[in-house]
């Protein structure tokens, strides 16, 4: 069964036992946007944990992160989340081309 929209495609395998077969998204009252152009992933042997940040350079030439939200996840949520995110990754280099990562450099110290 093909899922209807992007966001169905995490929640594959799951077993949904209401009469539609989908699940109902609602949003909450305290729902956000949030950008972040930096994640820090710790894991545990029970969950993994995405730290989302905006990195800056202040003007001192310091560089910050400001971390401001965590997400918690199952090993097995956060496995579908990583080829879903890949599958999509995939789709946008198709329409837009090929994204290039630059090498990390050695850290001066």
């Amino acid at each position: 069964m093909e899922p209807q929209d992007k966001t169905d495609e995490i929640n594959e395998g799951i077993e949904i036992t209401a009469a539609s077969g989908k699940p109902q998204r609602v949003r909450t009252p305290d729902f956000v946007t949030r950008y972040a152009n930096g994640v820090i992933i710790v894991n545990t042997q029970f969950d993994i944990q995405l730290i989302f940040g905006h990195m800056t350079f202040e003007p001192n030439e310091k560089f910050v992160v400001n971390e401001h939200t965590l997400l918690t996840m199952s090993p097995a949520h956060a496995k579908s989340l990583f080829e879903l995110l890949g599958s999509r990754l995939m789709d946008w280099e198709k329409n837009f081309g090929k994204i290039e990562l630059k090498k990390k450099s050695a850290s001066k110290e």
